[in-house]
């Protein structure tokens, strides 16, 4: 991945052209920001620097423009700027000093052809933490070494900032792999371990962690799989199984009082006093095996990080950080602690020292901001006012309306039951607002009805009493006489219609620390908890209110809380509990680790000191819906209404504003797993290599005496130029496009192949096999060349391509010379031992704005996602075809075939993957499988690909013990939709035949 040059013109505004970078390549521009913490242009070319960026926000009504800040709102955090360069030069220069384990994932991660690209910011996060620990200099780990000295009590420790909704998770399972398959080829590396403890702050978070850090040896069902992060060569499957991975949550680490089992009465007698856990004791309960075991290190993985670090203060967050803090420190005290990486969009001290309050740590290594992921359109562009036409002040109030609204005159709630407006009437304003933005986007939802997952709005209180008034407000409640009445706003938020309530509520009530494992009901939101939490009960079997299976006991017979954290945790998805919830009320924030995609409104009713806390409170909001790139290698921009969150960086722009983006007009469709389809099932064989056996003859070429070659020099620099001219106007000269000779080489061998397969059409007792002769045919090229007989340079440029193209074509078939014909050798498929067949279930369900999509019939996966019109017909024939049992568009499944790309000097093992499978019952009571690639065009790498799957990955999967019960395999190479009848028909024939 080479920076790449930046374009001519520059993009001129934020408001007009958010979206300025391709979310997986090196940035290409910025925006600069100005002293109001708001983004301007034009843009400048390259990577934003990276800083220690707090903007300002508005004080309190009568300050007249006072700002306050935590720090310098554009520090330069030179030690991540130099660190960034080191790596990119390493990058560059071909990971120098990495293992190979190292620089294969890298080289996999980063293959611009993967079916799951990465993103640039998760690639430049796990490159630099790599680097830091095989490549770094040592004033680099020296620098480290003397912040974690002077911060850390020695702990090897380093802080990963990644903004929220830009992929940590999976940056954290490429760290575990990276260590594990390390650690796995070399055991007394100490660079490496395969023992990990991943520390969450909440249930949510550690949910997350669990379901995918922890490597699924039966379904992988892991992000390992998911995020296709296994190389398929190198038992890569075998080596993320050794890891021992425990997830916890950080109050584990609280030493816990012992129940010495006797009676009150007893200790009282005896005088017996509370004893609690020792250290040993606690962090044994804790982390069981990982802490017994040998005094083998363990990584910690700390997501949400900026919970945990020293010197805290009293308070509540000071509480639980020295908690989190100490907790590690024992772990490295005893000699158990591998190194500490700390994963978080706002790592900064969230409490202690005043002067040290609010700033990042310093021992940051890797910066991707949230203005970074704006400009990049990984997260949605916060949309907030800008002005109105009734504030005294420069600032709007609906822009922070907690802080404008708080004075005597106004108050903040008014919780008297019964009365009609009963919250702070500028809330109440905004609220309507949004109510009415919220509507004409739910009526769009609701006429389109191409997707499942309806739009959800969220109110943010400050506290407990502030977030019933809201929750009162939006959903209704029931006064002292027991009458019900609906909320305020409108019907499709409120929870009772026609003085009843609803089986399922539209709006319901959170707060912040109810995850917490230790925590207590409030009373003053106890009775509307329990109200929905039973609602949910009576409406959803207890088998759905459960977690993932390897956590499912502890809500077998959930609290309230949990009723109402799973909930949270599902809104928007079809079929779980949360599926209809239109509305979330928080107290404080949403919780940390909340995935909801489907937020189309935020409300903010609090105090914000920083623009980092705006992020960490509304970043919740900012998650993508559709992940798709349009023309240009773009994500076009989605956009979030925020009201009450001072959130700057991107002004906000108005309707006439917006920029006209196409997929924006075009409908979303939520791709899901069908229940209900099983018969249409397909398999795909997880072929991940090739192995080879005596066969059938198979022609074979060399050259018998170089001495008596013809030697051919081959001139660069040859273009021939033509000008055009008008009448009018004035002249234009063009060329064909330049090239380097390995391109030219590249197109003369499989000129060749062609022209010797015609060769030996007709001569049923030879075989040539394409790959094969292709690689022999460029191994002459290359052995001239290493001989002096070409006289050809990769370095040099060849402009007139065609004449050198035939020219060089010509003197192969001129030296080459076949020998007696040998024995061909066959083929045999290698599978991937942890699973030699890959299905689609679990399904990750995903949107698309795609143009080309077909609702389908016959296949588990509810629409084919295509790439053209002529892939649609495709789809639609293999839906009307009478003998297609079933079928899927290979979308996100990642079904592949190997294939070894040498178009390059360094041969790479690739994956290309088919647009379709399907499977065809081949009249004769079995059944015909089917890997189908519709192409218009042909290019050179096309060629190879289908050189592979006719003469390697088909007779390899035929031979294959494994396969046989599931029928024969055919690749269809389909040129036009109308051809794909004729070719299934024909392929069933050969069966017969055979």
């Amino acid at each position: 991945m080479k920076k790449p040059m930046p374009a001519t013109t520059p993009p001129a505004d934020p408001v007009l052209q958010p979206v300025i970078n391709s979310p997986y390549d090196y940035p290409r521009w910025h925006y600069r920001i100005g002293s109001d913490g708001v983004a301007y242009g034009p843009a400048r070319s390259g990577r934003r620097p990276s800083e220690a960026y707090v903007a300002p926000v508005p004080g309190p009504r009568g300050s007249q423009g006072v700002m306050y800040r935590t720090e310098d709102p554009q520090t330069l955090m030179e030690h991540v700027a130099n660190l960034r360069a080191l790596v990119e030069d390493w990058r560059e220069a071909g990971y120098p000093g990495a293992t190979e384990v190292s620089r294969d994932l890298l080289s996999y991660w980063q293959d611009p052809e993967r079916d799951f690209r990465l993103y640039f910011a998760q690639l430049d996060a796990v490159r630099t933490l790599i680097y830091l620990a095989e490549a770094a200099p040592a004033e680099i780990r020296e620098r480290l070494e003397d912040v974690n000295a002077e911060y850390n009590d020695g702990m090897n420790r380093a802080a990963v900032k990644m903004a929220t909704g830009v992929g940590k998770t999976a940056v954290m399972a490429m760290t575990v792999l990276w260590q594990t398959a390390n650690h796995w080829a070399n055991p007394d590396d100490e660079r490496f371990t395969n023992r990990f403890v991943a520390v969450a702050p909440g249930i949510t978070v550690r949910d997350r962690l669990l379901s995918g850090l922890r490597a699924d040896s039966v379904d992988h069902n892991d992000v390992y799989s998911d995020m296709d992060l296994l190389p398929f060569a190198g038992e890569y499957r075998k080596r993320i199984n050794s890891a021992q991975v425990e997830v916890l949550n950080f109050h584990q680490f609280m030493q816990r009082k012992i129940d010495a089992g006797a009676s009150s009465a007893g200790k009282a007698v005896s005088g017996y006093k509370d004893r609690y856990e020792s250290e040993v004791e606690a962090l044994s309960r804790a982390l069981g095996d990982l802490f017994a075991f040998g005094g083998s290190r363990a990584m910690a993985l700390n997501d949400e990080g900026h919970h945990c670090h020293r010197d805290s203060d009293k308070s509540q967050e000071g509480r639980e950080s020295a908690v989190w803090y100490g907790g590690l420190l024992s772990l490295h005290q005893r000699g158990r602690l591998h190194s500490v990486v700390d994963f978080s969009a706002t790592p900064m001290f969230i409490s202690g020292d005043r002067k040290r309050k609010g700033k990042l740590f310093p021992w940051v290594v890797s910066d991707y901001p949230i203005v970074d992921a704006i400009e990049a359109g990984i997260v949605k562009i916060p949309n907030a006012p800008v002005s109105d036409n009734m504030s005294e002040d420069d600032i709007p109030l609906f822009r922070d309306i907690y802080n404008l609204t708080k004075h005597p005159k106004s108050g903040f709630m008014d919780a008297g039951k019964g009365r009609e407006n009963w919250i702070n009437e500028d809330l109440a304003a905004a609220l309507r607002t949004m109510y009415e933005s919220y509507a004409a986007e739910s009526e769009q939802w609701e006429r389109d009805r191409t997707d499942s997952k309806v739009p959800a709005i969220v109110a943010v209180a400050n506290t407990i009493v502030n977030a019933d008034g809201l929750f009162r407000y939006i959903a209704g409640y029931e006064n002292d006489d027991g009458i019900i009445a609906g909320g305020q706003l409108g019907g499709l938020l409120s929870n009772a219609d026609g003085g009843a309530w609803r089986s399922t509520p539209r709006t319901i009530l959170i707060h912040s620390k109810m995850e917490a494992e230790d925590g207590k009901t409030v009373a003053s939101i106890a009775k509307p908890i329990r109200t929905l939490a039973s609602a949910y009960r009576e409406r959803y079997p207890s088998a759905q209110l459960s977690e993932d299976r390897r956590d499912r006991r502890r809500l077998a017979e959930g609290t309230d809380y949990e009723v109402l954290r799973r909930v949270l945790n599902t809104v928007g998805k079809p079929g779980e509990p949360g599926e209809g919830v239109r509305c979330v009320v928080s107290v404080g924030m949403i919780t940390e680790g909340w995935d909801a995609r489907t937020i189309t409104h935020m409300v903010g009713f609090r105090a914000f000191g920083s623009q980092l806390l705006c992020e960490q409170v509304g970043g919740r909001t900012l998650r993508r819906r559709v992940y798709e790139t349009d023309e240009d290698g773009m994500f076009p921009p989605e956009y979030s209404t925020v009201v009450g969150v001072p959130w700057d960086y991107v002004r906000a722009a108005g309707e006439k504003d917006k920029p006209k983006v196409n997929g924006e007009k075009r409908p979303v469709f939520t791709v899901r797993f069908v229940p209900g389809r099983e018969r249409h099932r397909v398999h795909w064989p997880n072929v991940v290599g090739y192995d080879s056996y005596g066969g059938v003859e198979e022609a074979m070429i060399g050259v018998e005496d170089w001495n008596g070659v013809e030697r051919l020099s081959l001139s660069g620099e040859s273009m021939r130029r033509t000008t055009l001219a008008s009448i009018p106007g004035g002249t234009e000269e063009i060329a064909a496009k330049p090239v380097k000779f390995r391109r030219i080489a590249f197109r003369a061998a499989a000129d060749f192949v062609g022209s010797q397969k015609r060769r030996y059409a007709a001569e049923k007792s030879v075989v040539v096999d394409n790959a094969s002769l292709f690689r022999q045919a460029l191994a002459v090229i290359d052995q001239a060349r290493a001989r002096g007989v070409i006289d050809a340079d990769d370095g040099r440029v060849y402009d007139e391509t065609v004449g050198t193209e035939s020219e060089l074509s010509r003197w192969l078939n001129g030296v080459a010379t076949f020998g007696e014909s040998v024995r061909r050798r066959g083929v045999e498929a290698v599978l991937d031992d942890g699973a030699p067949l890959k299905l689609y279930i679990p399904f990750q369900e995903y949107e698309t704005r795609r143009e080309h999509v077909y609702e389908t019939v016959k296949s588990e996966i509810s629409h084919a996602v295509c790439d053209s019109g002529w892939e649609v017909r495709v789809a639609r024939k293999l839906d009307l075809r009478d003998d297609v049992i079933g079928w899927v568009r290979n979308e996100r499944l990642n079904w592949f075939i190997p294939w070894l790309d040498e178009s390059e000097r360094s041969a790479i093992w690739r994956r290309y993957l088919p647009d379709f499978a399907a499977r065809v019952d081949d009249g004769d009571g079995g059944v015909l499988n089917l890997a189908i690639e519709v192409k218009g065009e042909e290019r050179e790498s096309d060629r190879m690909k289908r050189a592979y799957s006719e003469d390697y990955w088909t007779p390899a999967v035929n031979a294959h013990a494994e396969f046989r019960d599931m029928g024969r395999w055919a690749y269809l190479y389909v040129t036009h939709p109308d051809d794909l009848d004729a070719m299934i028909d024909e392929a069933k024939k050969k069966g017969d035949s055979q």
